[in-house]
């Protein structure tokens, strides 16, 4: 086999998720056994100390993998770009390690690809994640457009909606990329763009280079995202670096509307700010974890009066003061149900006069929840964690 005959590359960037990966490698034998191209799967394996190695040489009979394991840990940036540099398909499908493909999404897509010809496309976006709803495409066939007319993309944040060309994407890596310290600069803005978001970074550069976009109403990738084990310290972490990589769109590639979210740039902080009412209260009610609620605090504020979002700050000055009241808990919990933001429980609407009684009825729904909380102690929510989150994630500009 040459290198010229491998028409996909699906690179995945792997870290300590074994058993999540061994299901993702038997999804992609199954949709791969009847197809005629070939298919490669690159894994950049970040240093994992699991079982990894043993569940990619159990697959290695079966897939044609490119395996690399990084001598340590070089963080996600990185091991996206480790992973693209193993590819020698023509165009790279980018995977997480705890998602899974939809049936017939890679023949699909390869099917796609033959459609493009001799065309000038850089980068393609994929509709996938959970179900139909996050996909707000109103076409069914793949479809070119130049970059300036290019429909709203849902989530470009999602490493699974990432396709582009392979020479494209490498030429982006070896002018535009410079490491330093572990850490990826962009040399066109002297600056860490996009932390944690490399593949969002590829594509939207791959884009600038080509003439044609390529995006695909059907559906890719399925998001399961359960490798990772779930603390209020990383879903922190988590709020706060969309945060900056919304601000860093609007910021760099503004001019590229597509790219941007329909809402206004402050969602996320709505969202976090929505996230603090409800788990910052019920947490307030243990004792033990006075210091974390006190640091959601911190950052909130602070992130509030960066963005000078001023009308949010009496709303977070109730919530402080009055936190330690439980009807005040009832009243918070519900009006996250009029946001329809548990609507998991599947608690019926009611009317005012019921309110007291849903009320209870839903704190008893999160009964369950308040009691694992005392867990995330060992996450130590101290000083350097907050001096992290403000210093290096939120308002990063030139470290």
């Amino acid at each position: 086999m040459t290198l010229a005959e491998t028409t996909l590359s699906i690179c995945i960037p792997t870290y300590n998720r074994a058993k999540a990966l061994d299901r993702l490698l038997s999804n992609i034998c199954t949709e791969t056994e009847a197809l005629e191209e070939n298919v490669e799967v690159c894994i950049s394996d970040n240093c994992s100390p699991d079982e990894t190695q043993t569940i990619v040489k159990k697959w290695a009979t079966k897939l044609q993998i490119v395996y690399k394991r990084n001598p340590k840990n070089v963080g996600f940036d990185l091991n996206v770009i480790g992973a693209v540099k193993l590819a020698t398909g023509k165009f790279i499908w980018l995977s997480g390690d705890d998602d899974v493909f939809f049936e017939g999404a890679i023949a699909n897509f390869l099917s796609d690809l033959k459609t493009i010809g001799n065309e000038d496309v850089g980068a393609i976006y994929l509709a996938g994640k959970e179900d139909k709803t996050c996909n707000n495409l109103d076409f069914e066939k793949f479809t070119l457009f130049q970059p300036e007319n290019l429909p709203y993309l849902e989530d470009l944040s999602f490493m699974g909606c990432i396709a582009f060309k392979r020479d494209t994407a490498l030429d982006v890596i070896n002018k535009s990329i410079e490491v330093r310290d572990g850490k990826t600069y962009k040399t066109e803005f002297k600056t860490t763009v996009m932390y944690d978001f490399m593949h969002t970074y590829l594509f939207v550069e791959c884009m600038k280079r080509s003439k044609l976009v390529g995006v695909a109403p059907r559906y890719g990738i399925r998001k399961i995202d359960d490798g990772n084990e779930f603390t209020q310290k990383r879903y922190i972490k988590m709020l706060l670096r969309h945060i900056e990589y919304v601000r860093h769109l609007r910021d760099y590639y503004g001019q590229y509307e597509a790219l941007l979210p329909k809402k206004r740039y402050s969602r996320f902080l709505v969202s976090f700010f929505r996230y603090f009412l409800l788990y910052g209260t019920i947490l307030s009610q243990n004792e033990e974890l006075e210091g974390f609620y006190q640091l959601q605090y911190r950052l909130l504020y602070t992130m509030i009066k960066k963005e000078k979002r001023n009308d949010l700050l009496p709303f977070l000055e109730i919530m402080n003061r009055c936190r330690r009241n439980k009807l005040f808990i009832f009243s918070i919990v519900l009006a996250f149900k009029a946001f329809k933001r548990i609507k998991r429980n599947n608690i019926p609407e009611v009317g005012v006069k019921d309110m007291r009684a849903v009320s209870e009825e839903i704190y008893a729904a999160f009964k369950d929840e308040i009691d694992t909380l005392p867990e995330f102690q060992k996450d130590n929510y101290d000083e350097a964690f907050l001096d992290d989150c403000l210093s290096h994630m939120l308002y990063r500009t030139n470290d």
